[in-house]
């Protein structure tokens, strides 16, 4: 029995004294070094604030061209500005659904809530039971 005490003993003092080797030699945080660093880093979001694309009706390489579409991203989602062929702003579409086309007099008509494909169909006076083509664009040139 003394010799299970002793080693017990023995095993506690090696513990102990391992334990506070380890914990002693680091004091807060640990040092940076080099181009590296250990601190954590926030979340970056790398995709453009503005995207623009071009509206077609249906589908294919023969699909008739509406207009355009410049989508901004705003809190709770993203805004969507449709243009016509002349870059004159026909509408928009909330990030809720709320679809907006333009009256003569460049004031604001409220259409109704849609999805944005049925929002722009509403925009450029087509039926829902038509389909919406979206193709990515660079950004356009200003004159």
């Amino acid at each position: 029995m003394d010799r299970v005490n002793t080693l017990t003993l023995a095993t506690l003092i090696g513990l102990t004294a391992l334990a506070s080797g380890c914990l002693g030699t680091h004091q807060g945080h640990p040092e940076k070094r080099g181009g590296r660093s250990v601190q954590a880093r926030g979340r970056t979001d790398n995709a453009p604030a503005m995207k623009w694309a071009k509206v077609y009706l249906e589908q294919g390489p023969k699909a008739p061209h509406l207009g355009y579409v410049r989508s901004e991203k705003v809190d709770g989602g993203y805004t969507h500005w449709i243009y016509d062929l002349k870059f004159n702003l026909v509408g928009k579409v909330t990030p809720h659904g709320q679809t907006f086309t333009m009256d003569s007099q460049g004031k604001e008509v409220n259409e109704g809530h849609f999805n944005v494909p049925n929002a722009m169909l509403k925009v450029f006076g087509y039926a829902k039971y038509h389909r919406v083509e979206l193709r990515r664009m660079p950004t356009p040139r200003t004159s």
